[in-house]
Parts: C-alpha cells; structure tokens; sequence
C-alpha cells in the first residue's frame, strides 16, 4: 500500500473500515481484508486506536447482522 494510502486510512480508517466490513457482509465485491490488515500495521506502530477501530467495526457488524 503506498504512503497515501497509509495516511488516509490513519485519518479516516475508522469510518472506512466498518463501511467495508458492511459492504462486505451485505455482498458487495469489496476487498475489506488488506485494509484491516493495514490499520492493523498502523495499530503496531501506534499510529491508530485499535480500541477505537474495533469498537467502531464491531458496532457496524452487529447492526448489519441484527437487519439481516
């Protein structure tokens, strides 16, 4: 992934990841994997709140699964 791509998920990768994981489970041919692989190197560098981001995607799971 390239530097920008980096950057942008360390500033919007708490909207960006629960969004694909919903696209992803309501069928949508959205490649969610390398991005949460992403912010998982950015939460090991310290670059952004795994608690946070965790929280947000579990949220935006459980809702999608609920409607479903």
């Amino acid at each position: 992934m390239s530097p920008d791509g980096l950057h942008f998920l360390e500033h919007s990768g708490v909207v960006i990841l629960p969004a694909l994981a919903v696209a992803e489970q309501i069928g949508l041919p959205l490649p969610a994997v390398p991005a949460l692989l992403a912010v998982g190197a950015l939460a090991a560098q310290g670059r952004i709140s795994i608690p946070l981001v965790l929280g947000a995607i579990s949220v935006a799971a459980l809702a999608t699964d609920l409607a479903w």
